[in-house]
């Protein structure tokens, strides 16, 4: 696409007596889209990485995560808790990457990316998991970075387009047989997408 002084200066100049043609409009409507974008500060196809806090709110039945002032620590045990994720729609998703610390090898858990329909009531048959990062298979290490690729794993997806007529994208993270004292501790959860 061209500069914003070059779209401006295609924008005819309105002389009295002269008809005023959609070619008037037409070079507005692109110098205004494009000043638009800038001021937005993102443009199509650029790489966003957002950080979803790790704040996790409870699951029903289960023991919530113990949320301190910028992360989380499994209380011991079990845990399981989730966080609402805010994309923009046509968004394309491309990665996963979890950030914490494993002390136990007897910890097994997932940190997952999930699009849950919005029509109506849900289980975990209807979710659909677009990438999953296995704590259990996590070395012992201090501190962890693992990034796993999104990917389709139900027909009910369709692709990695972000379709909020259709989904809640929310990010789970689960611990089970985790002796005490905590033995994953979360820093931070990552989000790539690929502007629409």
């Amino acid at each position: 696409m061209a500069d914003i002084q070059t779209l401006v200066n295609n924008i005819p100049d309105a002389q009295d007596g002269n008809v005023i043609t959609s070619d008037y409009h037409n070079t507005i409507k692109t110098a205004l889209q494009a000043i638009a974008g800038t001021l937005a500060g993102t443009s199509s196809g650029q790489t966003v990485t957002v950080n979803v806090p790790v704040n996790f709110l409870p699951v029903a039945g289960s023991t919530p995560w113990s949320v301190k002032v910028g992360f989380a620590e499994d209380p011991s045990n079990s845990c399981d808790g989730w966080a609402p994720l805010t994309l923009p729609d046509g968004a394309v998703l491309r990665q996963l990457v979890a950030i914490g610390v494993k002390t136990s090898p007897a910890t097994i858990g997932s940190v997952n990316l999930i699009a849950v329909p919005i029509n109506g009531p849900t289980t975990n048959l209807n979710n659909v998991f677009l990438a999953t990062i296995n704590l259990a298979g996590v070395a012992i290490m201090n501190p962890f970075t693992i990034s796993v690729p999104a990917q389709v794993t139900s027909a009910l997806a369709g692709s990695l387009t972000v379709q909020n007529a259709q989904f809640k994208y929310v990010v789970e993270a689960n611990v089970a047989l985790s002796p005490a004292p905590a033995s994953i501790t979360l820093y931070a959860i990552q989000v790539t997408y690929t502007t629409p």
